[in-house]
C-alpha cells in the first residue's frame, strides 16, 4: 500500500513558476520621449503652432488656414513655423473691433431669431 501511495504522490503536478506579488527582477524600460524644450509663452516673442491653438483655444487645422488665407502672418525658420507674438495681438485685436460692432448690433435686432 505505501507503494500506491507514493505513486500518487508521484503524479502532481507542481507549476514551474509559483506567482509572486514582487515585481520582476529586470525593470521593463519603455523607451524615453524626447522632451520638448520648456519655455515661458508669455514671454516668448515666437510662438508655435500649438502656443497660438492655445491661445486662440482652437485647433491646428484652423490656425494653419488662418496662416493661408493671409489673416495670420508667420516666420518660417527652415521647416518650423513660428507666429511673432505681436501678429497674433494684432489679429486678436483685429478680430474684436470687428465683432463689437456686429455682435451688438444682432444682439439689439434680437439675435438670430429676429425677424427682417
Amino acid at each position: 500500500m505505501s507503494e500506491r501511495a507514493g505513486s500518487a504522490d508521484a503524479q502532481i503536478a507542481l507549476p514551474l513558476s509559483l506567482p509572486t506579488s514582487e515585481p520582476p527582477d529586470t525593470p521593463t524600460l519603455k523607451p524615453r520621449r524626447r522632451q520638448r524644450p520648456t519655455h515661458d509663452v508669455n514671454t516668448c516673442q515666437l510662438l508655435t503652432i500649438r502656443d497660438v491653438c492655445s491661445r486662440l483655444q482652437c485647433g491646428r487645422t484652423y490656425a494653419y488656414s488662418l496662416l493661408q488665407q493671409g489673416k495670420l502672418r508667420a516666420v518660417k525658420l527652415d521647416r518650423l513655423t513660428r507666429i511673432p507674438l505681436s501678429e497674433l495681438d494684432e489679429f486678436i485685436a483685429h478680430r474684436m473691433a470687428e465683432a463689437q460692432y456686429d455682435v451688438c448690433e444682432r444682439w439689439s435686432r434680437g439675435g438670430d431669431r429676429a425677424q427682417r
